[in-house]
């Protein structure tokens, strides 16, 4: 017995240094990562070509008087999205062949050359005829150009007037850019961002004669992509890869709008990559500069965007578009400004990170973690075993190549583990006073960080700093903490009784109450599960208010179910002493425990942000906490005089 002891007191050793080893590589690793985002403060703001076209129509000025003015309040670039068919139509209008030839205003050499199968483009404008048959060249076969002295100009295309309108209404074949409007806007010292579209065929050449005439803009800074699918995908996209990579600027990221190719192009270009935010057109109906400018805030400070394209607000029923757009811009960039960012060319994180020797370590840190929990339970030999089965599983991943895939797999492991071992380490079946209580949940906290800490070590990469990996398993992150304690606390408190109690639950009758109570419990885990994930569920605008508030007031706002429901919940547990009828409150005491550890799960919020968020969600529930405490107090000591006198 002396022996076993001795044995499980050097192993306590060597599992609480392993620990301890790692969270010294974690940490080395989550410095370098803030360092990289502390140098990453440049933000862009864009205005979309269109929108200002629009602006200046209405006021009654050129393209130039207006982009002075919104230079004047803040922005930086002109988003240029690739023109089609749609968008010129003034401009250009399609006929097919047997149209033509009944066309009287053709002359006869014209008609001679027309092929009643084919479809045309036609245009007064010289220079967009030049465009489009180039465009139209790179991107069709069997593409002609008619000669029509004293008419339009003619593009033919061998693709039927219905189909081709449609292509182009769709935004499959775009028809280039607005080169002289781009030049003048570079003139004026504003930087320019383009988004690409993509079309059917793509040959080895097409991109070297597409960017051609992109090269010449010297103010050029960010390339973008429209479609579902970039151009090439899957088969030629190195080839716009070689392009993208001659003009040296960074592609964009557009947030929350997934497009096939795009990390296998990211990555080809060694992560040269911007992330950027804009308002969807069909959400700004419903938005109100005030909102808009709080989502752009946000959206720099919480989640590493550094380039914004702005939408204006060009609503019919205001007046003066343009003076309230200039404020709107204007505001926008002081919010930024107000947050210690600064505006220009934004430029791509410098990566990457990941050190492999330190994340061996670190996983090694993990895996000591998950020996400690399963001891807990009194499974000296599984627990042993299974670490050992852990460590060979975690070295063969690395060494098979399977990197990406083991460090995902190890940091879900760690913000499982160590949130359920602090809360069984610290949960005590006696009461306590309020101070001690407290105590227990800083201590509680500080353990479940262990696992955050892992995280961020683990995830400390450039891939996951973009977003163009994540962390995996967010869902079961939320619940697996909740079923591991509620079994280990069954196994623990009833130990050789377990399976006599679990016989006698199975056999109870179930009352109405106890029925009802099920169902609000499985409607609440219902919504805990919703509004967890990458795909949450959508919050009331009563939430959103509340969240604005508190950014406004904290600087960084604490997660509602951590200060809110979980740290107050759990300080309430520990302060009465564990029960099994207080099972419910303590599943929602842990519930913030799993919230805070998982918010360091979001590699794409600047590190600092997520510090600062769970130290105010930490404050803030331990406030709320003693004061349910107290509330419990006075409701207890109102029904002892209600019942006994």
């Amino acid at each position: 017995m002396a022996k076993t002891n001795r044995f499980n007191a050097v192993l306590s050793v060597i599992l609480i240094g392993t620990i301890l080893a790692a969270m010294l590589a974690a940490l080395f690793l989550g410095f370098q990562r803030h360092r990289l985002e502390a140098k990453n403060r440049q933000v862009e703001l864009a205005v979309e070509y269109s929108e200002v076209m629009r602006l200046a129509q209405q006021s009654g000025l050129s393209f130039r008087e207006v982009l002075a003015q919104l230079k004047e309040a803040g922005a930086t670039a002109v988003f240029f999205k690739e023109q089609g068919l749609d968008n010129l139509s003034w401009q250009v209008w399609t006929r097919s062949g047997n149209e033509l030839l009944s066309d009287g205003s053709l002359s006869p050499g014209t008609k001679a050359q027309l092929r009643p199968e084919y479809t045309y483009l036609l245009t007064r404008d010289k220079k967009l005829h030049r465009r489009i048959l180039k465009q139209l060249q790179i991107k069709l076969p069997k593409v002609e150009a008619l000669e029509n002295p004293g008419g339009p100009y003619l593009v033919g295309t061998p693709l039927p007037a219905k189909q081709f309108e449609n292509i182009g209404a769709t935004g499959t074949i775009g028809l280039g850019f607005p080169e002289e409007d781009m030049a003048a806007a570079e003139e004026m010292g504003f930087n320019l961002q383009v988004q690409i579209k993509s079309w059917p065929r793509v040959d080895n050449d097409d991109f070297s004669a597409y960017f051609s005439s992109l090269a010449r803009f010297k103010r050029l800074d960010l390339v973008l992509f429209i479609d579902k699918t970039i151009p090439g995908f899957p088969g030629k996209y190195l080839l716009l890869q070689e392009e993208i990579a001659k003009l040296g600027v960074p592609v964009g990221l557009i947030e929350l709008y997934d497009q096939k190719g795009f990390v296998q192009l990211a990555k080809a270009l060694d992560k040269n990559v911007v992330r950027l935010h804009s308002i969807a057109e069909n959400q700004m109906p419903t938005m109100s500069p005030e909102m808009a400018v709080d989502r752009f805030t946000l959206a720099v400070t919480d989640r590493n965007i550094r380039a914004i394209l702005v939408r204006l607000f060009l609503k019919p029923e205001s007046e003066d578009w343009l003076t309230s757009n200039v404020q709107y811009i204007s505001k926008v960039r002081n919010s930024i400004e107000a947050q210690g960012f600064t505006f220009g060319r934004p430029a791509a994180l410098e990566g990457p990170l990941y050190y492999g020797f330190l994340n061996l370590v670190i996983g090694l840190g993990v895996i000591a973690g998950g020996v400690l929990l399963l001891r807990l339970l009194g499974w000296q030999l599984p627990a042993y075993g299974l670490g050992a089965l852990a460590v060979f599983g975690w070295l063969a991943l690395i060494a098979g190549g399977h990197v990406t895939m083991a460090r995902k797999l190890m940091a879900l492991a760690a913000v499982v583990i160590f949130p359920s071992l602090a809360i069984l380490l610290n949960l005590e079946e006696r009461g306590t006073s309020i101070g001690r209580s407290i105590v227990l949940l800083l201590r509680t906290s500080l353990i479940s960080l262990v696992g955050a800490l892992f995280t961020v070590g683990l995830l400390a990469d450039v891939n996951f700093m973009l977003k163009l990996d994540q962390f995996s398993g967010v869902k079961a992150a939320h619940v697996l903490p909740l079923l591991i304690v509620v079994v280990f606390l069954f196994w623990r408190l009833e130990k050789q009784n377990a399976g006599k109690r679990l016989i006698e639950f199975s056999g109870t009758h179930i009352t109405v109450g106890y029925a009802a109570l099920a169902a609000v419990l499985a409607i609440a885990f219902a919504i805990y599960i919703a509004r967890t994930g990458n795909d949450a569920a959508p919050v009331s605008g009563l939430e959103l208010s509340l969240r604005s508030w508190l950014d406004k007031i904290l600087v960084v706002r604490p997660r509602t179910k951590e200060f809110l429901i979980g740290h107050p919940l759990l300080l309430l547990t520990f302060y009465l002493g564990y029960r099994h009828r207080l099972l419910p409150v303590l599943l929602l005491g842990a519930i913030g425990q799993i919230s805070m550890v998982n918010t360091f799960a979001h590699i794409h919020t600047p590190l600092a942000v997520s510090i600062f968020r769970a130290f105010n969600g930490l404050w803030l529930g331990i406030i709320i906490g003693v004061i349910l405490i107290f509330a419990y107090r006075l409701a207890e000591r109102a029904g002892r005089r209600l019942f006994h006198g």
